[in-house]
């Protein structure tokens, strides 16, 4: 019925065509180019998905079986790595010894038969005793049973792209799949990496980093915080096979360039270049030479060496625009920033976003026939759309030709979302007409279930959607310690939301969406507050407090930036629900909060959140789990499940 290579690409094995790793959640890819003893047919062993995580292959209700593959390519000692899997909840093997079993690098399979699925998904979960769960691939047999993959209704594609916080967005296309990456700042993982078919519909596959600096203070939210700072704007490239991203963070003040050979399940190699280069981008020349074009109006361009992982010594290292933003005006609220350097057709080109005074921010771009120039430069973009420019970004072309400008508008407390305008191309210059509400195809509605989505906490890892506030502590939440739920722990005390380490989050979105927790609070201690928030600087939240014995359902307005409490409820039970609704139409950016006992009946509690977005945090808002104590560590907070929807 389906198979799949875990960690690798797509390939035939004993006449199975298996696809290219998918339906897992959590888990990184590894491979090997060894041989493999006891096959013939060493591709599908030679690459695992390895650590502790769950596939999750959705499928109709019936009985299935399977074969497992299995091959210890890293280690060659026994005792090494002791795993367990389960498929449906029923173990296949606990405390299993690959190397004892069967040795390195050699294939090795299990079968399991009559697997009974009826809850939508054929889940397959790996724990591990010692280092971690490996899985070469799998294939499913079925004699009714099928795939489940959903069908969504046709539409004319619209703008907004994405209603959802989505900013400095840097695109390509390799072949028929687009790729981009985007800031998400302070949250961790970090540089989010999606894909997409249709320009529309964009799927997160991938982050650049787990952790950009593990030791960090501000990253770790140790005595200092990262709020705003973390990685800002980066770069996506794509050569030979191999895929590049850049960033740079104010935290650390350097600069970052990751690579892989496996954008959708493989992990990052890191190169660290000692300076920070603002808005950097980079660009792979057809001659092989490497460069990243960076600065705030004088844009600059240096060299790296030819694996694109440090700075070329003796490299070009100059100026190659004075002031990019000249060609908009002579009066700035913000000179020309965003720089992203493309090569078209033989031209270099050159993107900024500036705010001329007066007008709304504007795209400008320049063009040379040599990479460092001379540069001639031209307002591409100047529209006001609903009381902002949309600006900052890139040009993306279509198979069959078509041209957009991908960019993105400031939308209030939402966050920078990416719009499509339609570009034509005039003596090599891109040329955009008004930015359209309709676009000129059709696509799947799939609305914006890629990148934000419900979860029940039912597998052994995080979905992908989920970014820390910060850097996570790892003994701080568990997916184990209560199969089904999220379980977040107090390892210290904070004084609020802001200062409190493994707080989960997820976009919130347009134009108005709905997050609902089911919590269980019986680990709460005196002093503990756990809940879901509405979460930026001025966040507000609905939670529950323990306090002298006794817990309460509360609400917590930060408008003021004073941490007010605005309602306190008795609660008598240990089980809760919590709502957080958002408003986002016409930028109204309001949040209301309630609570329920039995999670039909909602009671409003508190007041409305006049939700801000600022640059303190500079991102749109977001759904977040949380538990804080005040008082001493050690409580925890249940998380059964959270659901997220649009209304």
């Amino acid at each position: 019925m389906v198979a799949v290579n875990a960690g690798g690409g797509a390939l035939k094995f004993d006449g199975i065509d298996f696809t290219a790793d998918k339906f897992s959640r959590g888990g990184s890819a590894n491979s090997t180019t060894d041989p493999i003893a006891g096959t013939e047919q060493d591709a599908l062993f030679q690459s695992e998905r390895y650590g502790i995580y769950t596939y999750e292959i959705p499928v109709s209700e019936a009985s299935y079986d399977l074969r497992l593959f299995f091959n210890e390519l890293f280690h060659t000692t026994a005792g090494a790595r002791i795993f367990s899997m389960s498929v449906e909840g029923q173990p296949v093997f606990t405390d299993l010894d690959l190397f004892a079993q069967a040795g390195h690098d050699t294939a090795y399979e299990r079968t399991i038969k009559d697997v009974r699925v009826s809850d939508g998904s054929l889940t397959i979960s790996l724990t591990a005793k010692t280092d971690n769960g490996t899985l070469a691939g799998f294939a499913i047999y079925s004699a009714t049973g099928e795939l489940k993959e959903p069908e969504y209704p046709v539409v004319r594609a619209t703008n907004p792209n994405i209603w959802a916080d989505v900013p400095d967005m840097s695109t390509i296309r390799v072949g028929d799949t687009y790729y981009m990456s985007s800031t998400t700042m302070h949250l961790n993982p970090g540089v989010p990496i999606m894909k997409s078919k249709d320009l529309k519909n964009w799927e997160l596959i991938n982050y650049a980093h787990q952790a950009l600096d593990a030791s960090s203070n501000a990253l770790n939210l140790n005595g200092s915080n990262a709020y705003g700072k973390g990685t800002w704007a980066s770069s996506i490239s794509h050569k030979s096979g191999t895929y590049y991203v850049t960033s740079f963070s104010y935290t650390t003040n350097r600069t970052y360039i990751w690579k892989t050979n496996n954008i959708e399940s493989g992990t990052w190699t890191q190169s660290v270049l000692p300076n920070l280069y603002h808005d950097s981008s980079l660009i792979l020349d057809d001659d092989g030479r490497n460069y990243i074009a960076y600065g705030a109006d004088q844009v600059r361009l240096i060299e790296l060496n030819a694996d694109a992982t440090a700075i070329k010594s003796g490299g070009i290292n100059q100026t190659i625009i004075q002031s990019a933003s000249a060609v908009a005006g002579t009066n700035f609220i913000l000179k020309a920033e965003g720089t992203q350097i493309q090569k078209i057709n033989g031209w270099y080109y050159i993107s900024n976003i500036c705010w001329p005074s007066g007008g709304p921010r504007t795209q400008i771009v320049h063009r040379s026939r040599n990479i460092t120039g001379p540069y001639e430069g031209r307002v591409v973009l100047r529209e006001n759309v609903n009381g902002a420019g949309v600006a900052q970004g890139s040009y993306i072309s279509t198979p069959d030709g078509n041209w957009f400008l991908y960019a993105f508008r400031d939308s209030g407390a939402v966050g920078r979302i990416p719009y499509l305008v339609p570009i034509t191309w005039q003596n090599d210059w891109p040329v955009a007409g008004s930015v359209p509400a309709t676009l000129n195809f059709d696509v799947e509605d799939r609305g914006v279930s890629g990148l934000i989505r419900s979860d029940e906490f039912n597998s052994g890892a995080l979905d992908k959607v989920w970014q820390w506030n910060h850097n996570p502590e790892s003994n701080g939440w568990s997916l184990s310690d209560r199969p089904g739920y999220l379980r977040i722990k107090n390892t210290r005390t904070d004084a609020n939301i802001h200062a409190t380490r493994n707080t989960l989050t997820q976009r919130m979105f347009g134009p108005a969406s709905t997050g609902i927790v089911k919590l269980d609070v019986a680990g709460l201690k005196d002093g503990d507050t756990a809940g879901l928030a509405a979460f930026q600087d001025q966040y507000g939240f609905v939670g529950v407090n323990r306090s002298s014995g006794r817990n309460y359902v509360v609400m917590v307005n930060n408008n003021g930036k004073n941490h007010t409490e605005v309602a306190r409820v008795p609660l008598d039970q240990n089980t809760v629900y919590l709502r957080v609704q958002g408003n986002f139409r016409n930028q109204a950016d309001t949040a209301t909060f309630a609570y329920s006992l039995d999670g039909n009946s909602w009671t409003a509690i508190g007041n409305t959140l006049r939700m801000s977005y600022e640059l303190t945090h500079f991102m749109g808002y977001r759904f977040a789990l949380f538990n804080f104590a005040r008082q001493s560590s050690g409580g925890y907070a249940d998380f059964d499940y959270f659901h997220v929807m649009g209304n």
